[in-house]
């Protein structure tokens, strides 16, 4: 293991939505380099076949982010059987590509609450636990449509804006009151995740789909997981101790 990790190794981390995607590798990285892993998703089936990969440091725990109660729970379940919390990655998030002409307002109101309140009540409980446990780190999986709109994606964008200014309001929060809590976002461009081949493998012309997404970086690809969690290592570690309330791109120049 490089010096570098070691400052995890022990740790306990919480990643939301990690029974897919950018969750999983989070996940198994933070794994891969020392940590205790709770996975916590709504998918029960592909939740605990994650967190069976760790070799007993993984630890499936159902969480409805939207819910208070469910968090409260998790928290609790977490608090009694693994200790604090070090670590919180609030990954879960949905989408929807309909302008505001199109979008309803069903979808609006859901977008907002899995993507928005879903890593608000997950900050004030990691808070809870964190601040009287020495400190941790908050990571926040924002997007790229957070800092630079598309018309297409009203309701995510809006969403994922949300998430940036409210993972600073959390940094001032924690730095001012001394908790030695840090919480920094990260703002994925197009990764190529499983929600993405699948939708390749539905379009008519998946080269030309790609080549879309691709031709929004100015370095001519869409990103791959492993990007995003590398990211979310560095944020999670002591190397970052100086980092607090940032947007991160990791988008192959997608914002600049």
């Amino acid at each position: 293991m490089q010096d570098k990790q070691r400052s995890l190794v022990g740790k306990m981390a919480i990643v939301t939505g990690a029974a897919s995607g950018i969750g999983a590798g989070i996940a198994r990285l933070l794994a891969a380099h020392g940590c205790r892993v709770v996975i916590a998703d709504v998918d029960k089936v592909e939740g605990r076949r994650i967190a069976e990969e760790f070799d007993g440091n993984g630890y499936f725990c159902h969480l409805d982010v939207t819910s208070e109660d469910s968090w409260l729970a998790l928290m609790s379940e977490v608090n009694r059987h693994w200790g604090a919390v070090d670590i919180l990655v609030n990954n879960a998030g949905i989408g929807s590509a309909e302008s505001i002409e199109e979008v309803s307002l069903d979808v609006w109101h859901q977008i907002l609450e899995v993507n928005t309140t879903g890593v608000f009540l997950g900050c004030r409980c990691a808070i809870q636990s964190m601040k009287n446990s020495g400190g941790g780190s908050i990571i926040n999986i924002s997007s790229a449509l957070g800092l630079r709109p598309l018309s297409s994606t009203p309701a995510y964008g809006a969403s994922k804006a949300a998430v940036v200014n409210l993972t600073k309001t959390t940094a001032l929060q924690c730095a001012e009151k001394g908790y030695q809590i840090r919480c920094n976002a990260i703002n994925p461009g197009f990764i190529m995740t499983p929600l993405l081949e699948n939708a390749m493998a539905a379009a008519e012309d998946p080269d030309a789909l790609l080549k879309g997404y691709s031709d929004l970086h100015p370095m001519g690809c869409v990103g791959s997981i492993d990007d995003v969690a590398q990211a979310a290592l560095f944020l999670a570690g002591d190397e970052s101790q100086f980092i607090t309330g940032i947007a991160l791109p990791v988008d192959g120049g997608m914002t600049i």
